[in-house]
């Protein structure tokens, strides 16, 4: 079936979002949203149940200025927004480029859209996260691959165990 989104306020409850022309569905619900909720990103795609993949369209919604298509990244195909920042100017997700045709990391702020590649151990497949998250300045990116969570930052990507364990952080319990 057709899948519809909403948001939900105190003052006003369930509000839904509205289509974008072109896209059958705005899939399952907003992936995220600012920290006062007055922004949310997702994905809509042109073929219903493909959240991320070929057919997709990273989207932001506010009351405010309404839908928006987000860029894709040059040369790319498809893009699906699932992560943004407590402020809602860096949105994060994720889309293919040439290089990088199953999927790599992409940021979204003023209007521009930025590649962040995909980290080594997920090149042969790509990166097609609908888990990203971004910080407050837009510095630092987690993703969730299929081998593993990562992050990016100024020097490049990560492993996110590695680096909490380089960190002095104890990883007692955790499982990947």
């Amino acid at each position: 079936g057709n899948y519809q989104s909403f948001r939900w306020t105190m003052a006003e409850g369930a509000v839904q979002l509205p289509g974008i022309s072109g896209y059958a569905a705005i899939l399952g619900a907003p992936r995220a949203c600012s920290s006062d909720g007055a922004m949310d990103v997702g994905a809509a795609s042109t073929q219903t149940g493909i959240p991320y993949g070929p057919g997709s369209a990273a989207y932001e919604y506010s009351a405010v200025s309404g839908m928006t298509v987000l860029s894709l990244a040059p040369g790319g195909t498809w893009a699906g927004a699932s992560g943004i920042d407590p402020t809602g100017t860096y949105v994060v997700g994720c889309g293919d480029t040439p290089a990088n045709p199953n999927g790599e990391i992409l940021t979204w702020t003023g209007g521009s859209v930025l590649t962040l590649g995909v980290p080594a151990a997920e090149a042969a497949n790509g990166l097609a996260a609908n888990f990203v998250g971004v910080t407050r300045n837009g510095a630092v990116v987690v993703a969730a691959g299929s081998l593993g969570s990562y992050l990016h930052n100024s020097y490049g990507w990560f492993d996110l165990q590695q680096a909490l364990i380089a960190g002095g952080a104890s990883l007692s319990g955790w499982s990947s």
